[in-house]
């Protein structure tokens, strides 16, 4: 969109400011089902297994092979391009969960019987990067940061939601083609032969699948500025006697003030635009 001001000043040398809004752009991505899914590793036999599309953490008592096993579970989102001219303002990752259990009990949030009592503990959030396929290397290895926050800490079923900015901005950074994440108990297993676990639901067609919402705002800050140094102002003439021309170019809307200055940088004249 074309803009046109004309303005009667003082002979005169100016420099303008051109003053931006935010624009605000909302995207969401969803998992990927292939790459959800969790690991477990059983503590009897020393071996580990990965399932795709379940989404498990904590423990349980493996019924076919014997053996307590404990269990980590692991979601994985596009990232979208970051349209031109745009940053990353906040980023949310949302997880459903589906069922609980505490000491086999559903309905329960998982319990860890140790040798000092019953306890409760948060499920957390790990920062990880295992590319573009999980198997069972996953189980430890691929960590970017550890404990970024809680993902659950209650057993009803419904959405669970954690601010994940700054790692989703590292991704970008990094150009990571995902921003991954690992859910996990600080207890392993407490060895009761017992269910304690969460069930989460992976990015099946039709289901509840993970996702994470990113906002995007134009320019690095609110009040990016434009100087007429650029080629998007023109001022003309500059110097003049009496009058001038400002002439520049924007998106609709985009322009909430235009600043003018002489050559000793003192602001004389600020116009307000009403979009």
């Amino acid at each position: 969109m074309r803009n046109r001001i004309i303005m009667l000043l003082m002979s005169m040398l100016v420099a303008v400011t051109i003053q931006l809004t935010a624009d605000t752009l909302i995207d969401t991505t969803y998992s990927v089902p292939e790459m959800d899914g969790c690991i477990d590793y059983n503590t009897q036999w020393n071996t580990y297994y990965a399932d795709i599309y379940t989404m498990i953490t904590g423990d349980f008592w493996d019924w076919y092979n014997g053996g307590n096993c404990y269990v980590r579970s692991f979601v994985s989102i596009p990232l979208p391009e970051v349209p031109y001219g745009y940053d990353l303002d906040s980023a949310y990752l949302y997880i459903y969960q589906n069922v609980s259990f505490g000491n086999s009990l559903e309905g329960l949030f998982p319990i860890w019987d140790i040798s000092s009592g019953s306890y409760e503990v948060p499920c957390y959030v790990d920062h990880v990067d295992y590319g573009s396929t999980l198997d069972i290397g996953d189980f430890n290895s691929g960590v970017l940061e550890n404990c970024i926050g809680i993902i659950s800490e209650a057993p009803e079923d419904g959405w669970r939601e954690l601010e994940i900015t700054q790692y989703v901005q590292e991704d970008i950074q990094e150009e990571r083609e995902y921003s991954q994440y690992r859910m996990h108990f600080p207890i392993d297993t407490d060895l009761d032969n017992l269910d304690d676990c969460l069930y989460f639901i992976s990015g099946l067609p039709g289901s509840r699948s993970s996702y994470i919402r990113f906002v995007f705002t134009y320019g690095a800050a609110i009040d990016d500025e434009v100087s007429s140094e650029g080629n998007m102002i023109m001022v003309s003439p500059n110097p003049f006697i009496n009058s001038t021309t400002i002439d520049f170019s924007s998106r609709q809307g985009q322009v909430k003030n235009v600043e003018v200055y002489n050559l000793k940088g003192q602001l004389i004249r600020e116009l307000k635009i009403q979009n």
